[in-house]
């Protein structure tokens, strides 16, 4: 008798995680070394851009190595602009939130930073502020850094490599001398802040370029919790009445800020999502039982502002 046998070809999808080398400073993890991506946590590909006049134009996100020199790769990773941090990859997600991608790999997230608080603030303050914190943040010697390498000690275990910069005309310049990471943060539309570092002196700046510039990043070890406390006031709204039958105003003063907004239960399930697409906007979850739930509005470029709504 004969006997017949069948293959059976199961598809199988694999994701990939990066697991990061990391450091604990304080309450926060972060990763030790820089982001070195080429593709989205999806899987969609980052453009790698060497043309200056094409990085000068690019108004969605890309990558560089510095100089474009793949031989820069192994201590630097890459330089990203900062749509590449928020995710804005095609001409749809730089106006919907809800098609952006997320840059930082599974389980991490790009710091946010205001102008006076936020994460990169937390840690140059943990490391005991302004005038001393570069020095602890530094990798140490010379081999990379441009003597002096003034207060170098590298005491966080953050290893801040000076790995430069890309400028909004394309140009490549400061490697050696200082060390730029991006946070995902903007309040004004036009720049974003971040760490900065610098061969002489032992001071961490939080520091703001355009958009347009190449930065390296480092991230932070866990996802970011919707509800999280992280909040930003550039954004000029009211929600009113508030206690309310479940139907509310949401009024916004900068309209250019503010772009949309997500209602959650105490236990963080999403109820309710609305673009705002003028200064008076109706929101409406009457459907909803008696009780207190949450707020986020998201502004244009990442900016957040929580808070709750009681429907009686």
């Amino acid at each position: 008798m004969k006997r017949k046998y069948f293959l059976i070809i199961l598809s199988i999808t694999i994701i990939s995680t990066i697991k990061a080398q990391t450091v604990t400073i304080g309450t926060q993890v972060w990763t030790s070394t820089n982001l070195n991506v080429s593709t989205y946590r999806d899987g969609t590909p980052i453009p790698q851009v060497t043309n200056s006049t094409q990085w000068a134009n690019l108004t969605t996100g890309a990558w560089c190595y510095y100089n474009n020199d793949p031989a820069n790769e192994a201590v630097y990773g890459k330089l990203y602009n900062w749509y590449a941090v928020v995710g804005i990859w095609n001409e749809a997600s730089k106006t919907d939130f809800s098609q952006r991608k997320q840059l930082a790999p599974t389980g991490y997230h790009i710091p946010r930073q205001d102008s006076g608080s936020g994460e990169i603030q937390l840690l140059i303050n943990y490391l005991g502020g302004g005038g001393v914190a570069g020095g602890k943040l530094k990798s140490t010697g010379t081999s990379l850094w441009i003597g002096p390498n003034v207060g170098a000690t590298n005491s966080s275990g953050f290893k801040g490599y000076p790995g430069g910069c890309r400028n909004s005309s394309g140009g490549f310049s400061r490697i050696g001398s200082a060390g730029f990471w991006w946070s995902r943060s903007s309040a004004n539309g036009i720049d974003a802040p971040g760490l900065y570092l610098v061969n002489n002196i032992s001071n961490a700046y939080v520091y703001s370029d355009a958009f347009k510039y190449g930065r390296s990043v480092r991230c932070l070890l866990g996802d970011e919790n919707p509800l999280s406390n992280i909040t930003f006031d550039k954004i000029g709204l009211n929600i009113y009445p508030n206690p309310s039958n479940g139907i509310y105003t949401l009024q916004t003063n900068e309209m250019y800020t503010a772009k949309s907004i997500s209602i959650y239960t105490l236990l963080g399930q999403k109820i309710y999502d609305a673009v705002i697409s003028s200064n008076e906007t109706t929101i409406d979850i009457s459907n909803q039982p008696k009780g207190v739930y949450l707020y986020k509005v998201f502004g244009e470029n990442g900016e957040t502002k929580s808070g709750k709504l009681i429907i009686e």
